[in-house]
């Protein structure tokens, strides 16, 4: 099973409802790479949590580990045939599929929180 290095799970396992802001649209993260940024919530987003929630501000948004998300994603890919397909790989299908629909690399970097535009135009 392949691996990503760092903690790809920062935004799972540290969201909570007090990153949310309702008003403007964003979720804040404390991401270590990047540094604090906010990401744009689409209206789909905002859907969704508004069905999950919202909570109080210092309650978790997701109740579930990271490694317990991906032992389930390990599970669901087992018993559809799918090899080698790690979390990791959604995040970057959501990021080249955003790139091709609006064909604009520096709002990609921007909401990937990527430093540099080689690693946004991966």
């Amino acid at each position: 099973m392949r691996q990503v290095q760092g903690d790809a799970s920062e935004p799972l396992q540290h969201a909570t409802w007090g990153n949310v802001d309702w008003e403007r649209r964003i979720r804040s993260l404390n991401d270590g790479k990047a540094g604090k940024r906010e990401v744009p919530l689409s209206p789909v987003a905002i859907q969704v949590l508004r069905d999950l929630g919202p909570g109080e501000p210092d309650a978790p948004i997701v109740k579930i580990t990271y490694d317990s998300l991906k032992k389930a994603l390990e599970r669901a890919c087992k018993l559809a045939g799918i090899n080698d397909l790690i979390l990791h790989d959604m995040r970057r299908t959501g990021a080249t599929r955003l790139g091709v629909k609006i064909g604009n690399i520096f709002l990609v970097q921007a909401l990937t929180g990527h430093k540099a535009i080689v690693m946004a135009q991966r």
